[in-house]
């Protein structure tokens, strides 16, 4: 697990840190002010601008995470599906039924994959008792559109995430959704 978060932040270092400037803190501003009852604020805001979203951005980042569980021997070569020049043959129509945004299919054609879902669910993916979604299959497309119903209940909610989003990973347990949002980055 800690191997996948150093790898996580390793592949968000390389592709940030070209792009975002680096942050500035005042040396004279104090981080934390207490006010009248004893709670902490903050006194200074940070602005982090966000980058504009860039699907090559997140399949490199993706890619790279796949790369590193396969250098590492986390998985192996036979587990992971990549995607080929024209993109993954994922069902379009069901997407299309379920309202998902034409930059989200893009996407997803485009991502690495776990061959199986049950490889997927055997592997924790970015964070700890978190799985990847396999989108080649009709159940994960369906399954993606509600990560928290995901594997606990058979009828997921079509309209738990917006058109535009698209789960990366959900919980198996007490993991995390992942959710990326292709309009706000």
């Amino acid at each position: 697990m800690v191997v996948a978060m150093i790898g996580l932040r390793w592949c968000w270092k390389r592709y940030h840190q070209r792009e975002t400037p680096p942050l500035h803190i005042p040396p004279q501003a104090p981080p934390f002010q207490e006010d009248l009852n004893g709670v902490q604020d903050v006194t200074t805001e940070f602005h982090v601008s966000r980058l504009p979203y860039s699907e090559d951005t997140i399949v490199n980042i993706i890619s790279d995470i796949y790369r590193i569980y396969l250098q590492l021997n986390y998985i192996s070569d036979w587990e992971v599906t990549w995607a080929p020049p024209g993109g993954h043959n994922i069902n379009q129509t069901l997407c299309e039924e379920l309202h998902i945004d034409p930059v989200v299919i893009s996407l997803m054609k485009r991502l690495p994959y776990f061959r199986f879902s049950r490889t997927a669910s055997d592997v924790e993916f970015i964070y700890r008792w978190s799985r990847a979604f396999t989108y080649l299959q009709d159940y994960e497309i369906r399954g993606g559109r509600d990560p928290d119903r995901f594997e606990i209940d058979a009828s997921p909610r079509p309209d738990f995430l917006l058109p535009h989003e698209i789960a990366l990973t959900c919980s198996t347990d007490e993991g995390c959704h992942v959710i990326l949002d292709t309009k706000e980055s």
